[in-house]
C-alpha cells in the first residue's frame, strides 16, 4: 500500500480524533494550524497480503495527487475551523468520484490543531460496460474503457462503443478540471454514429463551490445526424426521420451577491448564437434557408443547500443526495432584428424543494420554459418530479419517485418517450410516446452482500413501476411491470450505482406483445431520479 502524507505547515500530527460533525463543535472555534492529507491504494496492506493479484493493482495504480485532493477544500491554515465548510469539502471530494472512501477528521496534539483528509483511491480504470435488452429483443450497450482519474490528477477519459435502439457509434469523453493549477476547467463529448455526428464542449471558469464570487463559461454543440419522431396507437408505432443540422454557441458569466457555505445568491447574464434545422427526410432535396438566430439573456440563482448523507441508498458506497432549496429565473429575449420571424421572450424556471431526517428525504422539482412571439406561445415545457426516500434499516432503501409533464411543439426527437431505460422498464423501447406523460416507480432494496472476494457486491431489488404518454389528440395510454431483480456493484467502486438483473411481469394495454414476463439488463434507477446520472461527462451551466 502506499500512504502519502501532505500538510499546509510543517506539523506533523499523529493522534485522532472522532468523526467531524458539525453538532459536536462548540464555539469559539479554532485556528486550524495544519492540513494533513492521506492518500491510499484501493487495496489496504491486510487486503492484499497473500494476494498477488490486488499487489499487482496496487502496483499498477496511480496514487491521487495531493493537489488534486486540496484544490477541492474549502478552508485553509490560520482560517477558524468551520465545520460547514469542511463538510461541503468532504461532498466536492466524493463528488468527484475517484475514491473509495472519504473522511474528514480532527486531531489535537500539543495543543496544536489539524484537520485530516483521508482519502482511500477507487479503482478507476474499469470498463465502460452496460447492456440492455428490450421485450422485443432490441438491445442498447456501451462497451469501451474509461479512465476518470488519469495519472492520478482527477481528469476523465474515455472510449466506447455506444449501440442505441436507433443508431450506433464511436463515442470519445474527456473532462479536465482545474488545467495546469489554474481554475480552468475544459470537458466535451463527441460521437460518430453510422447516421451522423454529434457533440457538445464547454470550456471556463465555472462555480466550483458555493463559496465562488465569479465564474464564466463557453459552452457550444454541433450536430448533423437523423432524428426520428414516434407515435404510438393501437395500430403500432409510425416514425418519422428528420436530419438535424445544428452549430450552437453560448457565452455566459456570473457573480454572486451572497457567497456562504449554506447559501448563495448569483446574478448573471448569457449569449447565444443559434444555427439550427430539422428537415424531413423526404424534403432533403429542397433548398431549406440556413438562418443564423441570436439570444441575449439574464439570470438568477438562489439556493439554501442541504444534503442528506446516506449509505445502502443507491448503491454500497455513501453518497451525498441533493435536498436542497433552490430557484433559478432565466429570461432570454429573440429580438426578429437577430433572426427571428417576429420579437420573442423566453422565460425559464426551475424551483427545487426538498427536506431531509435520519431515515429518510424528499426532494420536489419544477422545471417550466417557454417561448412567446407576437403570435402568443410558440412553445414550452412543464415537468415536475417528486422523490420521497426513506431507509428503515442500514442495508435496505425504498424509494418512490412520481413524474409528469407537458410539451408545447417541441423539437423532433425531444418528445417524452417511456418504456426500455426510461420506466416502465420491462416495456420496450418508444412504448409510450408523446407531448403528455405521467409515471411513477416504487423500488425497495437490500444490500446483504459486500466486498464479496473483495472486487464485487450483491443487492437484491423488489420494484413496481406504472406511467403512460401520449399526444393530445390520443387516448391517454398506460402500462406496468412488478418484478424482482439482482443489483450488482464493484466492491472498488466510486460511485453509489449499481447494476440491475431484473424479471418483471408487464400489464397494460399491449402487454400480451413480446410476452408479459421479461428478463431486463442495465443500470439500476438512481434517486432522485436523473437519466444522466450515469453519464460520463455531465452538462452544467444556468
Amino acid at each position: 500500500m502506499t500512504v502519502r502524507v501532505g500538510w499546509a505547515l510543517g506539523l506533523v500530527v499523529g493522534a485522532w480524533a472522532g468523526p467531524l460533525a458539525a453538532q459536536q463543535i462548540s464555539p469559539p472555534p479554532r485556528t486550524i494550524d495544519t492540513i494533513v492529507i492521506i492518500t491510499q491504494d484501493p487495496f489496504t496492506p491486510d487486503e492484499a497480503e497473500g494476494k498477488a493479484l490486488f499487489r499487482a493493482m496496487n502496483k499498477l495504480h496511480i496514487t491521487t495527487k495531493l493537489k488534486v485532493i486540496f484544490d477541492e477544500l474549502l478552508f485553509r491554515v490560520g482560517e477558524p475551523f468551520d465545520p460547514v465548510k469542511v463538510q461541503e469539502s468532504e461532498r466536492n471530494l466524493r463528488t468527484r468520484e475517484i475514491f473509495k472512501s472519504v473522511r474528514l477528521d480532527t486531531a489535537t496534539v500539543g495543543g496544536k490543531f489539524a484537520v485530516i483528509v483521508d482519502t482511500q483511491d477507487g479503482w478507476t480504470t474499469k470498463p465502460n460496460l452496460r447492456f440492455s435488452v428490450a421485450t422485443d429483443g432490441t438491445w442498447t450497450g456501451r462497451f469501451g474503457l474509461t479512465e476518470s482519474n488519469l495519472l492520478g490528477r482527477g481528469n476523465l477519459a474515455s472510449a466506447a462503443f455506444v449501440k442505441e435502439v436507433d443508431r450506433q457509434g464511436l463515442e470519445l469523453a474527456a473532462n479536465f478540471r482545474r488545467i495546469g493549477g489554474s481554475q480552468v476547467r475544459a470537458k466535451g463529448l463527441a460521437t460518430f454514429w453510422n447516421d451522423g455526428r454529434d457533440g457538445w464542449w464547454r470550456a471556463g471558469d465555472p462555480f466550483y463551490s458555493n463559496l465562488d464570487r465569479l465564474a464564466i463559461d463557453y459552452d457550444g454543440q454541433a450536430a448533423g445526424r437523423r432524428v426520428l419522431r414516434y407515435r404510438v396507437d393501437s395500430a403500432g408505432t409510425d416514425t418519422t426521420e428528420y436530419r438535424r443540422a445544428a452549430s450552437i454557441n453560448r457565452l455566459w458569466g456570473g457573480f454572486a451577491t451572497t457567497a456562504r457555505p449554506t447559501r448563495y445568491l448569483r446574478l448573471g447574464a448569457q449569449g447565444e448564437i443559434r444555427q439550427e434545422k430539422f428537415v424531413l427526410v423526404q424534403d432533403t432535396g429542397m433548398a431549406v434557408p440556413d438562418s443564423v438566430y441570436g439570444v441575449v439573456g439574464l439570470w438568477a440563482e438562489y439556493q439554501r443547500t442541504r444534503f442528506a448523507e446516506m449509505r445502502y441508498f443507491n448503491g454500497f458506497g455513501t453518497e451525498d443526495i441533493d435536498v436542497s432549496t433552490r430557484i433559478r429565473l432565466i429570461l432570454n429575449i429573440a429580438p426578429d432584428a437577430w433572426g427571428y420571424a417576429s420579437n420573442g421572450v423566453g422565460p425559464q424556471l426551475e424551483a427545487a424543494w426538498g427536506s431531509a431526517g435520519r431515515r429518510g428525504f424528499f426532494a420536489a422539482v419544477l422545471k417550466a420554459n417557454a417561448l412567446f412571439n407576437d403570435a402568443g406561445l410558440d412553445s414550452g415545457r412543464v415537468v415536475f418530479d417528486l422523490t420521497l426516500g426513506t431507509k428503515f434499516a442500514e442495508r435496505h432503501s425504498t424509494a418512490l419517485h412520481i413524474e409528469g409533464g407537458v410539451l408545447e411543439n417541441p423539437p423532433p426527437g425531444e418528445e417524452f418517450d417511456l418504456g426500455f431505460n426510461t420506466p416502465p422498464r420491462s416495456w420496450g423501447a418508444h412504448s409510450f410516446v408523446g407531448t403528455r406523460a405521467i409515471w411513477g416507480t416504487l423500488e425497495h432494496r437490500w444490500y446483504p452482500l459486500e466486498a464479496l472476494f473483495k472486487l464485487i457486491s450483491l443487492g437484491f431489488a423488489a420494484f413496481l413501476d406504472y406511467g403512460g404518454a401520449w399526444y393530445p389528440d390520443q387516448e391517454a395510454r398506460f402500462g406496468g411491470n412488478i418484478g424482482i431483480g439482482l443489483r450488482p456493484g464493484g466492491a472498488l467502486g466510486t460511485a453509489a450505482r449499481t447494476g440491475r438483473i431484473d424479471i418483471g411481469y408487464r400489464f397494460g394495454e399491449g402487454a400480451d406483445q413480446g410476452g408479459r414476463l421479461v428478463l431486463t439488463f442495465g443500470g439500476s434507477i438512481v434517486f432522485p431520479w436523473n437519466k444522466d446520472a450515469g453519464a460520463l461527462v455531465k452538462k452544467d451551466g444556468p
